[in-house]
């Protein structure tokens, strides 16, 4: 569930849906703090560093 919900948003889309979202509350999920990269996903050609980051807490 999290990963389709990262590649939704490192997808670009300005929404993600969840249809289950009441069966996967009822069972304790929680959404993940939003991970931003400082590159854009894609295919590079020579090396580069990339930054991490989030605007939560790490759990």
């Amino acid at each position: 569930m999290e990963q389709a919900i990262n590649d939704g948003f490192n997808q670009g889309f300005k929404e993600v849906y969840l249809w289950a979202y009441t069966q996967i509350k009822r069972e304790g999920w929680t959404p993940p703090d939003i991970i931003y990269a400082s590159k854009p996903s894609g295919t590079y050609s020579d090396a580069h560093y990339v930054t991490l980051s989030c605007d939560g807490q790490m759990k």
